[in-house]
């Protein structure tokens, strides 16, 4: 059986040519879940990264049956499948996957030239600032909510799985790394309740073997972020073995808060109230989204919020053209699905004092669809003087009030916002 804590070893494939097409060269990387091979695609004549996967249960069962084994296979080529839709500008590209001699599962994928997060916190004893780490957290919650929007957790997000590079702007890129392998690994488990992921940084839920959704990603991120912060600091420094690991996780153990004395930078009441947040036990009481999280990570950061947008006088201009540009490309990438992209874009433009209804809509609906209604219902508020009153707006806004009237638990507020919902909804109606 697949153990996460005792990872098997795979023989070298360095050399070798898989299905004719894949020249493997040089091991690169190995980890719990197989081997890292750079390869060059003879086809498209390209540089690519190979993973081949681990494959306890296909070689290693004798009782397993023939339609089992390829019951098993079918699963990888389906899970394989999804993952390759993960199509976004801060998530390491799959491009194909297959099956090598009969049982050997591998996936093919963007090759990057950089170093891992883990890497870099081993090597690198500088501090880094609040906006560097923005920055990087930024990038990596884009991605996870192109992957969420997709029903598609990640279930293995540490350090390790975070690629940097630099970009062609000089800045530091993020390239997260194996969308869903976990999922694909489960089934070399004999349980569907059995673990697999990485102990140190996986969820409570998910290390009890309950059903996952992109909270336990988020518990996961609020560990990076934590060591971010806290110069690669663990949340349970005490935990000297895995079990001890597991229980730090699962039980009421109390975090070891962020200090000054851990980080260079001045750790705030606001900023430690968001890591532990995502650090909460109960998946209802951490972020829903990673739009809620990077907008509240944000404030605490740099004290910035709707308000901030409605009075700061100091942002620069920009062009008309250039305007144009991002609202464009905001707009490709909202009818593409990747809300938080075009959240980032049309909110650049919002923080300038362009205050277009259009721009206004897109950033409240780019919200909406990502799952951060309440954000949305905030933005909707804030900019509600630049919002004509049409069909089209205050469907939205009656829709967003039914969204919060579903999700809270206070009786007088319940009622209150469904007498609101209900008010906007005739009158949207009354539009038409």
């Amino acid at each position: 059986m697949y153990n996460p804590f005792k990872p098997e070893k795979l023989q070298s494939l360095e050399n070798q040519t898989i299905d004719k097409r894949y020249a493997l060269e040089k091991r690169i990387g190995t980890g719990a879940f197989g081997d890292v091979y750079s390869a060059k695609d003879i086809s498209l004549d390209r540089q690519v990264a190979i993973k081949v996967l681990k494959t306890s249960r296909l070689n290693k069962t004798k009782k397993q049956t023939v339609a089992e084994k390829q019951a098993l296979l079918d699963s990888f080529s389906r899970e394989a499948k999804i993952t390759c839709k993960v199509q976004h500008p801060n998530a390491v590209i799959v491009y194909d996957t297959g099956i090598y001699k009969k049982d050997l599962r591998y996936l093919v994928m963007e090759y990057i030239q950089g170093q891992t997060l883990s890497d870099y916190f081993n090597e690198n004893n500088h501090t880094l600032s609040l906006s560097e780490i923005y920055t990087l957290v930024k990038q990596m919650c884009a991605a996870l909510s192109q992957a969420h929007r997709m029903s598609i957790v990640h279930r293995d997000l540490k350090p390790d799985n975070i690629m940097l590079s630099e970009s062609a702007k000089n800045s530091m890129q993020v390239k997260v790394l194996d969308f869903g392998i976990a999922k694909i690994m489960q089934q070399d488990l004999e349980n569907d309740s059995d673990f697999c992921g990485t102990p140190r940084y996986a969820s409570p839920e998910q290390l009890s073997g309950q059903a996952v959704d992109a909270r336990s990603d988020i518990y996961s991120l609020g560990i990076i972020l934590y060591q971010l912060l806290g110069n690669n600091k663990h949340p349970f420094p005490n935990a000297r073995t895995v079990m001890e690991l597991i229980q730090h996780h699962m039980n009421n153990v109390t975090l070891v808060p962020l200090i000054k004395s851990h980080s260079k930078n001045r750790i705030s009441v606001e900023i430690n109230r968001v890591v532990m947040r995502c650090l909460e036990k109960k998946p209802e009481l951490r972020y829903a989204s990673v739009i809620e999280l990077l907008s509240d990570l944000k404030k605490a950061f740099f004290g910035l919020s709707a308000d901030a947008i409605l009075t700061d006088k100091e942002k620069p201009q920009i062009s008309m053209d250039d305007m144009l540009d991002i609202y464009d490309d905001a707009h490709t990438q909202f009818k593409q699905g990747n809300y938080a992209y075009a959240f980032e874009q049309v909110n650049s433009l919002l923080e300038q004092k362009i205050f277009d209804p259009q721009l206004i809509y897109l950033a409240i609906l780019s919200l909406a669809r990502s799952g951060a209604n309440a954000l949305a219902m905030d933005y909707f508020n804030k900019f509600a003087t630049q919002l004509p009153k049409t069909e089209e707006n205050l469907a939205l806004k009656a829709r967003l009030l039914k969204d919060q009237y579903q999700q809270t638990q206070d009786p007088q507020k319940k009622q209150q916002l469904g007498i609101q919902a209900r008010e906007e909804y005739l009158e949207s109606t009354q539009k038409v």
